[in-house]
């Protein structure tokens, strides 16, 4: 919500205004644009959040729509919202200035224009003329993204990615990690392209370079912001076996049946064999008259082989893939 804090201007800052509005005299709005003044200062307008806004709006009565007019015809639009009068003060004959102490964060269109009055008003003519405008921004310096998270697919890849927050200045952010140990915290690494300043993620396997790193158990990341408000910098510490999602077993067959058991035989995926914390495999089964919602579970086994007899099984009739 905006907050009114309207102050008399200090003298110096009076002289330097008529120094600004003289030059005005001189300026459009835009290139090849011809309108009944301009807007000071020219342009996007971009504050930090707390700070306030502050926009001087002049006439040029060398135009002809604004000759007999004043700077009490003058009216700010914020988007399409006439802005109250309590934010606004006249300055001169010519000079109406707004003034936001602590606008919201946002990126809004600041219209000034000039009214006509209803009774001088010519058929079909409107009765706001533009006289300039101002798109504004209002940011904050680099916040903390949101859900950071790193996947790594079967120890062959790994993906981090994170959510923006939201910020009405353009904020990039760049990604780098260290290992842990003295070596390791000597040599910093980056992403392999810029997908972290342009699509919030890093992706990495054994042909990027930087290339993937398996054997370490923790990464230390350090995710820093940047705008022109300024840098902030934040920390995670990654669990890297921790987030490690193995691939489904492949070749799966059913072998040594019998009345009471049946032998499950399956291969370990691709680079899971050497994983330092060990792959768990747990085995579900359903029997061929059990309802679609009941599974019973077989042990939870770490395994270097790879079959399993299930003991005691009726009928066998589906098996998901183990993870």
């Amino acid at each position: 919500m905006w907050c009114s804090n309207l102050t008399p201007l200090a003298t110096v800052n009076r002289v330097l205004l008529l120094l600004v509005i003289t030059m005005a005299e001189c300026n459009t709005c835009g290139p090849g644009l011809v309108t009944p003044g301009v807007t000071i200062p020219k342009g996007d307008i971009m504050i930090e959040s707390g700070e306030p806004l502050e926009i001087f709006c002049v006439l040029n009565k060398s135009i002809d729509i604004a000759a007999n007019r004043s700077a009490r015809d003058l009216i700010f639009l914020r988007d399409s919202k006439v802005v109250p009068s309590e934010f606004l003060e006249i300055i001169n004959e010519t000079t109406v200035r707004l003034y936001v102490k602590q606008p919201p964060p946002s990126e809004s269109m600041y219209y000034c224009k000039l009214q006509t009055p209803a009774n001088e008003l010519k058929p079909g003519q409107s009765r706001n003329t533009a006289v300039c405008l101002n798109k504004v921004f209002v940011g904050t310096k680099p916040q903390e993204v949101k859900n950071f998270t790193c996947i790594s697919q079967n120890w062959q890849n790994l993906t981090c990615s994170w959510e923006k927050p939201e910020n009405f200045v353009k904020t990039k952010y760049k990604l780098r990690y260290r290992f842990p140990g003295r070596a390791g915290g000597r040599m910093q690494y980056g992403c392999p392209s810029n997908t972290d300043e342009t699509s919030n993620y890093c992706f990495w396997n054994d042909s990027t370079d930087p290339h993937y790193r398996l054997p370490y158990a923790y990464y230390y990341y350090n995710l820093t912001g940047e705008n022109q408000f300024g840098n902030a910098s934040f920390s995670h510490k990654f669990h890297h076996y921790g987030h490690v999602i193995p691939a489904p077993p492949t070749d799966l067959s059913i072998s040594g049946t019998t009345h009471n058991s049946v032998l499950l035989n399956w291969s370990i995926p691709y680079a899971m064999h050497t994983f330092p914390p060990g792959l768990i495999q747990r085995v579900v089964y359903q029997a061929e008259y059990d309802t679609n919602d009941i599974w019973l579970f077989g042990y939870s086994i770490i395994v270097d082989g790879l079959s399993w007899a299930i003991p005691l099984v009726e009928h066998l009739c589906n098996m998901p893939g183990a993870t």
